[in-house]
Order: C-alpha cells, then structure tokens, then sequence
C-alpha cells in the first residue's frame, strides 16, 4: 500500500490556517464568516484523522528515532486539540449560540501554531531538516 501521509497531510494544514483567517475576517471587519469558520474547523480536524492514522502506519517505514517520536506526539496532540476545537465549534453550531470573536480566533491561533509545529517537525522527519528548528542528535 502506499504511502498516504504526504497526500493528505497538507489538508489540515490548510483548513485550519483558512479557518483561522475567516475568524479574523469575523473579528476585525466584523463581517459574519464564523459558519463558515466553523466548519472550517471542523473539516481540517475530520482530516487530521486519516492525516494520523497514515503518519502512524508511515513510521514502519522510518528508522524510529527522537525526530521521529517527536513529531508523532506533536501530532497526537494537535489531533487531539482540532478535535476538541471541532466539537465546540460543532456545539456552536447545533445550539445556535454567539461566543465572542476573540475566542475563536485564540483557538484558531492555538490550532495553528500547534499544526504548525508539527508540520516543521514532520519536515525534519522528511527531509533532516526544519526552517525554524534543527533535527536532534540521533
């Protein structure tokens, strides 16, 4: 079977950095785009589970070392967090309820950041080498 995680992995990637523009579209111009934002979320976090599930199976594939091992956890834990982002945003949506703007847009920063650094610590998996962090000594 091949290798899945480098065609799905950019999905979540991308839904959550565009769902966090649309909360800020929502906060600064005050424009209404937070139904939007909300299902965003909740699509980027739907595929950061197949994302998982074939980053888990790729690692059969890698000599297991601290990058390795590494970026698993940071993924394990952002899955965890854009799942838990998904539901309260699904929440929102079932019961109709208003939060204030700021509050998306701080868990859509937290989202960001951490698939972000996970992404970084993916491409040192990848590649051995990051931008913004070097690969640990194996």
């Amino acid at each position: 079977m091949p290798d899945f995680h480098p065609v799905v992995l950019h999905f979540p990637i991308v839904l959550f950095w565009t769902g966090l523009v649309f909360d800020l579209i929502n906060w600064v111009w005050k424009k209404q785009t937070y139904p939007a934002g909300h299902w965003i979320i909740i699509a980027a976090a739907l595929m950061s589970i197949p994302t998982a599930l074939t980053g888990l199976l790729a690692m059969d594939e890698v000599p297991l070392n601290a990058d390795v091992i590494h970026h698993r956890n940071m993924a394990l834990i952002t899955v965890s967090f854009g799942l838990l982002h998904a539901a309260f945003r699904f929440y929102i949506l079932l019961k109709h309820k208003i939060f204030k703007s700021i509050l998306l847009v701080v868990l859509s920063v937290v989202n960001v950041a951490l698939v972000s650094i996970t992404a970084e610590l993916g491409g040192i998996v990848a590649f051995h080498k990051g931008i913004f962090l070097k690969p640990s000594d194996h």
